[in-house]
Order: C-alpha cells, then sequence, then structure tokens
C-alpha cells in the first residue's frame, strides 16, 4: 500500500466531509502509525497507554448501545482526530458506527439557545470517572470566527433543557457506517460525535480495533 498516496485522499476528504471511510486495508500497528503521524501528533490515550490502542471486544464487554459522544471530552482541549482500523471482526453482527456532525446540530438551534450553549459551563469527567479526571468546561469552544470544537457526553448533563434541543438535533443529524474487517475511519473529533449500534456477538467471537488519538 502507498501511504503517501493514501493519505492525500484522506486528509482531502477528511477536510471536505470531516470524517472518512477506506475499506480492505491490511494495516500493523505500525501502518496506522505512519499513516497517523501524517496528520498530526498522536498521543497516547492515558498514563501508561501507548500510541496506538488495541481495543478489544466480546459478547461479555462490547454488546451494548454506545451514546454519541467525542473522545476525550473531559480533556482541556480534546483530540483533534480520531482514527479507528478494524483489525479483527468475526462472528460479529451489526455493530454499526454512528456518526453526527454537532457543528450542524448547534447551528440548527435558534439564536437564543446558540448563546445560551456557548455560554454555559459544565462538569466533565472520564467515563465511571475511571481516570479521575475532572474539569469545568463549555461544550460549545469557539476557537476563532469560523472555527469551533466540541465536547460531548449527554450522560453527564442530559436534564439541562438547552442540551436536550441540541441532543434531539445530533440524533437527527446522525447515521450509520458499517465497519468490517479492513475498514479504517477518520474522524474530526471536534466536529463530530460517534457511537455505536448494539452489536451481537457469537461464542467466542470477538471484535478488535486499532485506535489512535491526534492533535
Amino acid at each position: 500500500m502507498d501511504l503517501n498516496k493514501k493519505i492525500q485522499s484522506i486528509q482531502a476528504e477528511l477536510n471536505e466531509n470531516y470524517y472518512v471511510k477506506v475499506g480492505n486495508l491490511d494495516l500493523t500497528k505500525e501502518d496506522l502509525l505512519v499513516l497517523s503521524y501524517k496528520l498530526g501528533e498522536v498521543i497516547p490515550s492515558g498514563l501508561g497507554h501507548g500510541l496506538v490502542d488495541e481495543i478489544i471486544s466480546t459478547k461479555d464487554t462490547g454488546e451494548v448501545f454506545v451514546r454519541l459522544h467525542n473522545d476525550k471530552s473531559y480533556w482541556i482541549v480534546p483530540p483533534r482526530y480520531l482514527v479507528m482500523y478494524i483489525k479483527k471482526f468475526e462472528g460479529c453482527e451489526k455493530g454499526e458506527t454512528i456518526l453526527s456532525d454537532m457543528y450542524k446540530s448547534y447551528r440548527n438551534l435558534d439564536e437564543n439557545d446558540q448563546k445560551s450553549l456557548m455560554l454555559s459551563q459544565f462538569v466533565f469527567t472520564s467515563p465511571k470517572n475511571r481516570d479521575k479526571k475532572v474539569i469545568v468546561g463549555n461544550i460549545v469552544n469557539l476557537i476563532n470566527q469560523n472555527n469551533y470544537f466540541f465536547r460531548y457526553r449527554l450522560d453527564l448533563f442530559e436534564n439541562n433543557e438547552i442540551v436536550k434541543k441540541f441532543d434531539e438535533n445530533i440524533k437527527k443529524n446522525s447515521f450509520n457506517i458499517k465497519m468490517l474487517k479492513g475498514d479504517l475511519v477518520v474522524i474530526d473529533n471536534w466536529r463530530f460525535s460517534h457511537g455505536r449500534q448494539e452489536t451481537t456477538f457469537l461464542d467466542n467471537s470477538e471484535r478488535i480495533i486499532y485506535r489512535c488519538l491526534i492533535f
């Protein structure tokens, strides 16, 4: 595989659509790292982690529905890009990846709700507070006149009425993409939220995902 040609096409589509899916790849962790470094600075997902996470899901751990969110919302600045590669997908059914454009969902709010959401601050923690990290921050973060980044996890503030409206828009704008063995997806983590539909695993089957986070 010519990684230089592949990365050019990934960058072009990412700039236009804020996510890109590429199929029929055969990547090692080293290949994924080379590709990821061409998009930016690869960072570990936590203390003691390497630059490429290996996420293994089985019938016991990976069947549940995963709500729309963006990765590391509890960091002061979340990673810009999320790269996921399906290394193994055997004996699994369903489990489509869900994507939604948070910027579009925000702009679909009325002007007063946009302003209120931008000014509101919330407490963000890691899932189940496993990293013991807590920040107070905004869902909507203006970088400059035309650029934003979002941090989002509905479970932390689902009783807020404006957040509920925002979440309704996120759900309306969501769509599924099927991810099979050899598929790669790169997501603009500042702009898109992602989740996963319920997955059905046969006995002794598993899904293995390689993941990189990029600034």
